[in-house]
């Protein structure tokens, strides 16, 4: 086995495919939280939305370094990539992002479905959270 870093273009296609992103936040106390989102990768920054009353978001409110980790499905070969920088919220491409998230991870879905999934993320008062990440870590084994 042998261990490598994965190109910028393998790593694009690797976050490409739908999977789920690790995001890990901390406590006040400096202690880390981790929880499994929707994300998308566009080449500069890492995008994902949330409830604003979500206690991810008070925590990145509170101390903005965050990570987002993406992992190989347990059948497939070990592979890994980390985005770490400062989170930023806002309410600006909040709805839009949800869309395009939703697009992502329910591609089958018909309109009704999506009109009505979209309506509640809306009636829910979301934010946008986003990392430009200031360092992007990749592991990936060969054999």
């Amino acid at each position: 086995m042998k261990v490598v870093r994965l190109s910028d273009a393998e790593r694009d296609v690797f976050v490409g495919e739908r999977r789920l992103g690790i995001l890990s936040t901390l406590h006040p106390d400096g202690a880390p939280f981790a929880l499994p989102l929707w994300f998308g990768w566009d080449g500069t920054e890492v995008e994902m939305f949330s409830m604003r009353s979500a206690p991810k978001v008070t925590r990145l409110q509170h101390d903005p370094r965050s990570s987002l980790l993406v992992a190989n499905h347990p059948d497939e070969t070990a592979r890994w990539v980390l985005f770490e920088g400062d989170a930023t919220i806002s309410e600006d491409g909040a709805s839009a992002a949800a869309a395009r998230l939703y697009d992502r991870y329910h591609p089958d879905a018909t309109e009704k479905q999506r009109a009505r999934t979209l309506a509640s993320f809306d009636a829910a008062d979301i934010v946008r959270v986003a990392i430009a990440p200031t360092r992007v870590v990749t592991y990936a084994e060969t054999f």
